[in-house]
């Protein structure tokens, strides 16, 4: 189990004993769900009554193997062809114990057609099928789902917590582990799964020389191209967060603040609104329906029109 979240968490390991038909796990950063559904899968297929997985049953070594016949687990979108397979299986009974339990993640992201194949199966489940299905955003699951499911919305960890996880658990050094933090919105599991990304504050001083002088534009797209295409959006998002912050706070405890005093000319200069349009719109393409390939050339196009609109002005 991860430091900052429990089986026991808001009833979790009663929930195991006695799953609902559909369980739903609402979680920004997909991860702590992906941890928790294994948790409640391993002690709900458990043949020993106790309050964690004993590790020694036939179904616990199945399990830790992979290969355990009663479940199944979908982290990304199903397709409608998946969906029709899966309630197929369902209608067979157990292997082992008395559950099938299937985790699909990512509920939020699927697409009509598939949605609509599941919406079939959770109406008239057979008796012994239990799914948990996970999401990042309440608001983003249909209503027909959230009306099926016993929701529960799973703590997110600290900062602190984060980062000591990372360096404790998986050997980050602490400077490591908080660049890669910063990158990925304070998420350890994305930061856990990109080690070596950059550090966006490092470089903050192109993108103040970008945002305040156009005549200085080139020298941050072409650093731009040196970063992974899925490290994009997220790097120069967590670079405007901090911009942000700074001219609306003025004050900061992080090792940034005392880096930016050199720019501060040019800082007070800043639009804040047009900081807040370019976040919006880089918001924008993360959405799964926007999401495609030549994201590069999409975010070099909203930082050309910004530039673009400036000169306009100047």
């Amino acid at each position: 189990m991860l430091p900052w979240t429990d089986l026991h968490y808001r009833g979790l390991d009663r929930l195991a004993d006695r799953l609902p038909a559909t369980l739903l796990l609402i979680d920004p950063q997909r991860g702590n769900a992906d941890d928790m559904a294994q948790a409640i899968i391993a002690r709900a297929l458990c043949l020993h009554d106790d309050h964690r997985p004993c590790g020694q049953c036939k179904s616990c070594h199945l399990l830790a193997q992979g290969t355990h016949p009663d479940t199944a687990s979908y982290l990304e979108p199903c397709k409608i062809e998946d969906i029709r397979d899966l309630g197929d299986t369902l209608q067979n009974t157990p292997a082992i114990g008395a559950l099938r339990v299937t985790y699909l993640g990512a509920i939020d992201n699927y697409n009509p057609y598939a949605l609509n194949a599941l919406l079939k199966t959770l109406e008239e489940p057979p008796q012994h099928s239990r799914f948990i299905l996970s999401a990042t955003n309440r608001r983003a699951v249909k209503a027909t789902i959230l009306s099926r499911s016993h929701v529960v919305t799973l703590p997110q960890p600290t900062a602190e917590q984060a980062q000591q996880w990372l360096v404790n658990a998986h050997a980050f050094s602490p400077e490591q582990a908080a660049a890669s933090l910063a990158l990925h919105h304070g998420n350890p599991h994305q930061a856990l799964a990109h080690p070596d990304a950059p550090d966006p504050h490092e470089h903050l001083g192109l993108l103040i020389a970008y945002l305040s002088q156009p005549q200085r534009a080139t020298a941050y797209l072409h650093h731009l191209d040196r970063l992974k295409d899925n490290d994009l959006n997220d790097y120069l998002q967590s670079q405007l967060e901090t911009l942000i912050a700074y001219r609306q706070l003025d004050s900061s405890g992080q090792n940034w603040h005392n880096r930016l005093r050199q720019h501060d000319a040019d800082l007070q200069g800043l639009d804040l609104n047009r900081l807040h349009t370019l976040y919006a719109r880089l918001s924008e393409l993360r959405r799964p329906d926007r999401q495609q390939i030549g994201q590069t050339l999409n975010i070099k196009a909203l930082l050309l029109e910004t530039c673009d609109k400036r000169n306009l002005e100047l």
